[in-house]
């Protein structure tokens, strides 16, 4: 009945007020009381989207006891709050664990809290969530940068997060490889000017800026067609056409 009774109690407060401080107040009390040091926080909002459409957190300390977290976490859901926990090696191990919601669900032919994630390596933690529509993924691309999609519905919002300058960059969509000196970005959506989708490949610097066009599709247009990023990456490479993909 308890449990039921704090469900109500928060399903009505996200209603009343959505993704709002008073979410990240229980997060912010729970951490403190199962880390080993202070609970720091940090917010992205895009600035681009409705209000809190695509707002990512993280919350990041020291010796996370999941044991702690998964008893207070109980206190409001009727799940574990542990999904999944795996050792990843990616240049780096890691340990990723996924866990349960407080408030934010996924709903299909039923309704269960959309999936959060903790970052653990070298006894620091990060745990990550974010507004949208089936959760959240997120692992270590290097020792210093956090990949993070936020996904929605219809799309998947990426990011990175520097942990030493604790800053987000806002990365396209469409599949990221990471290299050491360059994200490669295949099949980019976007639309032309006037109208109409493509699909283009790019390689961009880590803080989101194109590099250099990938000019391999099925449908090459000239610069009046494309938006003002596209425009100035052509101008730098000096392409008269840049050639895209089209269905």
């Amino acid at each position: 009945m308890k449990k039921i009774l704090g469900i109500v109690v928060l399903g009505l407060l996200f209603c009343s007020v959505g993704y709002t401080k008073e979410e990240n107040k229980y997060y912010l009390d729970h951490l403190k009381s199962c880390s080993s040091s202070n609970v720091e926080h940090y917010t992205l909002k895009d600035d681009y989207s409705p209000p809190n459409r695509n707002r990512l957190d993280i919350f990041e300390s020291t010796k996370l006891n999941l044991d702690c977290l998964e008893k207070k976490f109980e206190q409001h859901l009727d799940e574990t709050i542990i999904r999944k926990q795996e050792t990843v090696s990616n240049g780096i191990t890691f340990e990723m664990v996924e866990i349960a919601s407080l408030f934010s669900e996924k709903c299909g032919e039923t309704c269960r809290p959309s999936s959060e994630v903790v970052l653990i390596y070298k006894e620091q933690y990060w745990l990550v969530r974010g507004s949208n529509d089936k959760g959240v993924e997120s692992k270590f691309i290097n020792k210093d940068t956090i990949l993070i999609k936020n996904l929605m519905s219809s799309h998947v919002r990426n990011y990175v997060f520097d942990i030493n300058t604790k800053l987000f960059v806002s990365l396209p969509n469409g599949k990221l490889e990471f290299k050491k000196d360059h994200i490669l970005v295949n099949g980019q959506k976007s639309y032309f000017e006037g109208g109409g989708a493509f699909w283009f490949d790019s390689k961009r610097n880590y803080t989101g800026k194109i590099i250099n066009l990938i000019s391999n599709g099925n449908t090459c247009e000239n610069i009046t067609m494309f938006h003002e990023s596209i425009q100035k990456a052509m101008k730098r490479q000096k392409l008269k056409e840049f050639c895209v993909t089209t269905y």
